[in-house]
């Protein structure tokens, strides 16, 4: 797993903002979703029994077991644009699903995963740093 420094600077600014210095950041992967996984992230202070532990510039890591494999790909970046705001969690190692809209007319005209990456990527959190999940855009789901 990899957390970018743009991520982590933007993690340092919520745990102060936020009264927690000294938190961890806990992000999970489940089996689900148009994006091969549902994520969810989360700044906590106490670690659970199992847990494995990474740092990333100066930014404590936190994972359960069964979500590690899932993640040992993963990049986990801070996106700030005119069109989305939060972390963004890229991941070449989460399984492809297909929409049936895109088999039958190619990813343009609306269909593909909103996560980005068409189904290696999902956007998990907000600016606040509390749990978020990925989607897909077409509807359809």
């Amino acid at each position: 797993m990899q957390l970018t420094e743009t991520a982590a600077s933007k993690l340092k600014y919520l745990m102060q903002e936020q009264g927690h210095p000294d938190a961890a950041l806990r992000i999970a992967a489940e089996p689900g979703g148009c994006c091969g996984y549902r994520y969810s992230m989360a700044l906590v202070e106490a670690d659970q029994a199992g847990d494995l532990f990474e740092e990333h510039h100066g930014v404590r890591v936190v994972t359960d077991p069964e979500s590690a494999p899932r993640l040992a790909d993963a990049r986990i970046d801070f996106v700030d644009s005119l069109s989305e705001t939060g972390f963004a969690i890229h991941n070449p190692s989460a399984p492809r699903h297909e929409h049936e809209h895109e088999r039958e007319h190619g990813n343009g005209g609306g269909g593909g995963c909103a996560c980005g990456g068409h189904g290696h990527g999902a956007h998990a959190g907000n600016e606040t740093g509390g749990h978020g999940a990925g989607g897909c855009a077409c509807g359809r789901h």
